[in-house]
């Protein structure tokens, strides 16, 4: 009997030498021996264009990425992009060289777009070379795990 793929797809996004840029690549690494069989978890490197292929057959995704968007270090900003796009104003995700919030328009104009796609960007405190995150941050991933928990909706 072939196993049956998850329909939730969880993406840290990243770059584990740039500090605070590393946030969802340490989030989906925690994450990923917790979900079990609720959530298939991908720790991503490459560029946001790319994940239009990857989440092709999942009825949700969540996307974590660090973020500037003015706030405090540490804070969380999550959007519903399957709803409305999310305005480049609003917040800039780090560096990629397509943004997230491009990607996601550019798949809602080909019909890409998931059902159901959750973007989570934690505020940074930094982007220098580094690979320790800012204690502001680290903070954060503890609430920001239990939230996707919850939303996942996985019982331990």
């Amino acid at each position: 009997m072939v196993p049956r793929k998850p329909e939730c797809l969880i993406v840290g996004l990243g770059n584990s030498y740039r500090s605070d840029d590393a946030v969802g690549l340490v989030l989906a690494g925690r994450l990923k021996s917790r979900m079990g069989t609720n959530a298939e978890v991908l720790e991503f490197h490459g560029e946001p264009l790319d994940l239009l292929d990857i989440w092709s057959g999942f009825r949700k995704v969540i996307l974590i990425d660090a973020a500037t968007g003015g706030g405090n270090p540490g804070s969380i900003h999550r959007f519903e992009a399957h709803q409305s796009p999310i305005s480049s104003r609003a917040i800039h995700f780090s560096s990629h060289q397509l943004n997230i919030p491009a990607a996601i328009e550019l798949a809602r104009t080909l019909d890409k777009l998931p059902p159901e796609i959750i973007v989570y960007g934690v505020e940074a405190a930094s982007f220098s070379a580094g690979t320790s995150l800012s204690s502001e941050v680290e903070k954060a991933l503890t609430l920001l795990e239990d939230q996707i928990m919850k939303e996942v909706r996985v019982s331990e």
